[in-house]
């Protein structure tokens, strides 16, 4: 009995992060974000992601809040690991990405799958 559950939750996890590890590619990556639908995404658009995590509206996102209850989230968001991530901390991706400088995240600028 132990070891059917062991395998079972051990299945549950590998699915579960190899499903996290395909990650959204270019095009679905910026369809999540891109709410005007001009195929790219803005400042705002990715501060908006931002906001509606920030559920109780403190201008940070605690690991409660994360997605999947924080994980790889935080460590990508987190740096200093104080156990949330600030909207500071989050638009530095934004600025990561859009290499370009243009202020819009675009297909070519988008990430495949997040980091491991």
């Amino acid at each position: 009995m132990i070891r059917g559950i062991a395998l079972l939750v051990t299945i549950v996890l590998v699915f579960s992060v190899s499903t996290f590890a395909q990650g959204p590619g270019g095009a679905e990556f910026i369809s999540r974000f891109d709410t005007d639908s001009d195929g790219k995404i803005s400042k705002d658009e990715y501060r908006a992601d931002f906001d509606k995590m920030d559920a109780n509206g403190d201008g940070a996102i605690s690991t409660e809040e994360a997605p999947t209850g924080g994980g790889d989230f935080m460590g990508k968001f987190d740096p200093n690991n104080d156990g949330k991530a600030t909207a500071e901390e989050y638009m530095n991706d934004f600025t990561q990405m859009d290499t370009s400088g243009d202020g819009f995240v675009d297909v070519s600028e988008a990430p495949g799958p997040p980091p491991a």
